[in-house]
């Protein structure tokens, strides 16, 4: 697993950034940009977008990114729900 800010491509669109990826070898992105999700249609990777971006939800929510990510194919996308632990 990798980060966009450590393969330096923090400056590329979501359509730029989702073919560097494929050409790299990756074969799912994970984001929090839900539009993306809806956006990018034809990526030759999965989208997998989480629908939270704080590191104690996420964390929590790593099983179901995980199953996520296993269950979606290339140009497909999902969203995962991240659950209030609260509630």
């Amino acid at each position: 697993m990798e980060t966009v800010a450590f393969r330096g491509w923090r400056a590329l669109r979501d359509d730029q950034l989702l073919a560097e990826a494929a050409k790299h070898g990756f074969t799912a992105l994970v984001t929090t940009d839900k539009r993306m999700a809806g956006e990018q249609r034809h990526s030759a990777i999965a989208i997998v977008a989480v629908d939270d971006n704080r590191v104690s939800r996420l964390t929590a929510a790593v099983p179901a990114i995980a199953e996520a990510i296993r269950g979606t194919g290339p140009g497909e996308s999902r969203i995962v729900a991240v659950a209030d632990p609260h509630r």
